[in-house]
């Protein structure tokens, strides 16, 4: 059994759309602050052309790139749509894993699981909160997650597994591993 699976797939889905919600914001935001820039900018280019006199000769146009300023309108618009869709399907993911989570029968589990994928916090932020070590959050997951494999197995008939399972891989591996600090420091993996 994957250490993935003894984590409700509905945890990891919320906090996969509410990944994709902040990366929206993020494009939400980065298109606003280039359409500000754009309605204010004016640009002006010389051309070839007739002057207002007849003769032909260079010309200058002034005016604001009304095209780049409405593909950023259109930009903006887009994302908007994607992120009302995705905070819609954020309430319905939220109770999913609200229920998964309450499943879990350890109170300090059920709150670790709450802090690290429901909450957002970081591992670091997580312990600093529980006034413990950096590495405490997760090493106490792990040690769970350990248990209740060898539980399975056991109650398989398979005695303890053969090999114990110490972090998990595929898609929860990007909220396993990585930056504990949320500011570029230095990270603390509790290897």
């Amino acid at each position: 059994m994957q250490v993935e699976q003894l984590i409700d797939s509905r945890i990891l889905e919320y906090a996969r759309i509410r990944e994709q919600l902040a990366a929206v914001a993020g494009k939400i935001e980065r298109a606003e602050r280039n359409a500000a820039r754009l309605r204010d900018e004016t640009v002006t280019i010389t051309v070839k052309g007739t002057h207002q006199d007849g003769t032909l000769g260079r010309v200058k146009v002034t005016g604001r790139p009304g095209r780049e300023y409405g593909r950023e309108l259109r930009a903006m618009e887009r994302f908007w749509k994607q992120y009302a869709h995705l905070d819609a399907a954020q309430w319905d993911a939220l109770e999913a894993a609200e229920d998964a989570i309450t499943a879990v029968p350890s109170a300090e589990i059920r709150l670790l699981l709450r802090l690290r994928f429901l909450d957002g916090m970081t591992w670091y932020d997580i312990a600093m909160k529980r006034g413990k070590t950096p590495t405490w959050p997760k090493i106490t997951l792990e040690r769970y997650f350990i248990d209740c494999l060898e539980q399975a197995a056991a109650a398989a008939g398979g005695g303890s597994p053969t090999k114990r399972a110490t972090s998990p891989t595929g898609p929860l591996k990007r909220f396993w591993r990585g930056n504990i600090h949320r500011d570029g420091e230095k990270a603390v993996t509790g290897k």
